[in-house]
């Protein structure tokens, strides 16, 4: 009876473990790169929230096809090259992917989504000075019908778990056919629970479990 006891809590802190890996949303905490105008499209736009709907979970949420002089979107030129956006997660964690609300403008001239990232290589760091690739991705273009239309975040998975990750650098190499700007409407990442914050939230189920039965 006392092996089954046992081995009745250590599926229960196993459980417990797995339970607490589940991903996490995380807003970066700065981000860098060329803007066209520091008011409109500054590469804080890419971070700050502004735009999205605030309804549920942040990977949940709804981006706005609103105006640019609502400072909803990052943009840059880009009529004769791509440049890098570089995100700050703030300190090293395990990453997974990002969510990507691509541009999704509507302004005077009608719909803006040919602004919208394409192809881009994404790389990570620790210190922020040496990055390691992880390839290349493509990025869907938004779909707006109307300047009252929202998009959702699009999930673009890493091929595995990064670990000790702070800082996610996009590569842009094309957009989707507009030859002057290029633009991102917000972006999120995914972060994982470190194991020792999994092993501590395991002991912790484990001594509760043993005080309750010996009650």
């Amino acid at each position: 009876m006392k092996h089954v006891t046992k081995m009745m809590l250590v599926v229960a802190v196993l459980a417990m473990v797995a339970v607490t890996a589940q991903a996490a949303v995380i807003t970066p905490t700065d981000v860098s790169a060329p803007t066209v105008n520091a008011a409109w499209f500054s590469a804080v736009n890419a971070i700050n929230g502004n735009g999205l709907d605030g309804v549920g979970n942040v990977e949940d949420q709804l981006h706005r096809a609103s105006d640019h002089s609502l400072n909803d979107h990052w943009q840059q030129n880009s009529t004769s090259s791509f440049s890098a956006i570089t995100f700050d997660l703030g300190s090293a964690m395990d990453v997974g992917a990002a969510y990507v609300w691509n541009c999704a403008l509507w302004d005077g001239a009608g719909d803006q989504t040919g602004r919208g990232v394409q192809n881009t290589t994404i790389e990570v760091s620790t210190d922020g000075v040496n990055f390691a690739s992880l390839g290349t991705f493509t990025f869907a273009q938004a779909s707006l019908a109307s300047s009252s239309d929202s998009i959702a975040a699009e999930i673009v998975n890493f091929d595995s778990i990064q670990t000790d990750v702070r800082y996610v650098k996009f590569g842009i190499t094309s957009n989707y056919g507009d030859s002057a700007r290029t633009g991102l409407s917000e972006v999120r990442f995914d972060t994982v629970p470190e194991p020792a914050t999994m092993t501590l939230l395991g002991l912790g189920g484990l001594l509760a479990l043993v005080r309750r039965r010996r009650k």
